[in-house]
């Protein structure tokens, strides 16, 4: 995107680049990404696994311009996110030869103005705010990914929901964000464009972060590259170094993954399975509570929160709140152990 940058440190006679996320396709907002040889390379690893192919962004592009072509009565609602990715996909519309107006969402528009005061020619582009909704019919717009699961997407007539982003190749993401169009043009480098950077750089020691660490290291390996997993500070590297195994690691990790699920999943019902599921993976890997001690004083909590622990009481119908532990150790004794 627009302002990214490596950094190159060198001593002696030995380099190290961190690339920071990249990728190597070409992007018409901002310059192209630079092969920078070294000894050590570090690399993210977004999309670090085989099955993560983009492909040509530009191809899809023109799958929804032929959607829209298709669907001339119903609005398109790019989902995208507001740095980098949305100029993006409007310059490539403009490259294929769109030349209507585009509409953006309130939260788009100071950045992508910044984009054209750079230089970056994105077209007639127009804020959808006050825009009568029959008018939007055959239009494209682009809006933040968690907006077009909300109720502000009700100014649109019948929108074709669209997401720009890597993760729409796995078919299983585009149906939990209930994405009818999904659109592959992701600023990660994708497995072919990490293993060819590698190789680039001719490094002869990398370092993974950011995503799928374990594949690329192995892929690293098997070509004799030195190669480790590089964790982020602060994630679970004191309980590493006291011979832990990183759970409060990979614990954050999964809470910001539950985050971003929750942020696009457009269903309450759909929310509350991936809470419960979090939550019941949560106490699978938690220690049992040892029988006496610990089971007392659980009784006791709950008799003071005002719950009778010997009942089988539950205030609550949903799934999601009965199998939730925080909510559990005050209406169920069958959940304790």
């Amino acid at each position: 995107m627009l302002g990214s940058a490596q950094i190159a440190v060198t001593c002696k006679d030995t380099c190290i680049v961190a690339s920071g996320d990249y990728k190597d396709a070409t992007d018409p907002t901002c310059t192209p990404f630079e092969v920078v040889p070294c000894d050590v390379f570090i690399t993210e690893a977004t999309f670090g696994l085989p099955v993560f192919r983009h492909g040509n962004a530009a191809d899809e592009v023109k799958k929804l311009l032929a959607s829209v072509a298709l669907f001339p009565e119903r609005a398109h609602l790019v989902g995208a996110y507001s740095l980098g990715k949305a100029q993006r996909v409007i310059a490539l519309l403009r490259e294929d030869g769109y030349d209507a107006p585009i509409y953006l969402h309130g939260a788009m528009e100071a950045i992508t103005h910044y984009y054209e005061s750079r230089g970056v020619a994105l077209g007639e582009l127009r804020p959808v705010k006050g825009v009568k909704k029959a008018d939007l019919a055959g239009t494209i717009t682009l809006a933040p990914p968690s907006a077009t699961s909300d109720i502000w997407t009700r100014r649109f007539p019948d929108p074709v929901t669209a997401f720009a982003s890597g993760w729409m190749r796995v078919r299983a993401r585009a149906r939990q964000r209930g994405v009818e169009l999904p659109l592959v043009i992701s600023d990660h480098a994708d497995w072919d464009g990490l293993t060819a950077t590698i190789a680039a750089t001719g490094a002869g020691e990398v370092w993974v972060t950011h995503g799928q660490e374990d594949a690329l290291v192995h892929w690293c390996k098997a070509r004799g590259l030195a190669a480790r997993p590089l964790d982020l500070v602060g994630y679970g590297d004191e309980e590493e170094q006291r011979g832990g195994r990183g759970r409060r690691g990979r614990g954050m990790n999964r809470f910001a993954e539950l985050l971003d699920r929750l942020a696009y999943e457009p269903g309450r019902n759909n929310k509350l399975r991936l809470i419960t599921a979090y939550f019941r993976a949560d106490a699978r890997s938690r220690p049992r509570l040892r029988a006496g001690g610990a089971d007392r004083r659980a009784v006791v909590q709950a008799r003071q929160a005002g719950a009778d622990p010997r009942s089988d009481h539950r205030p609550y119908r949903s799934g999601a709140v009965r199998d939730c532990p925080m909510i559990m150790s005050a209406t169920s004794p069958r959940r304790w152990r």
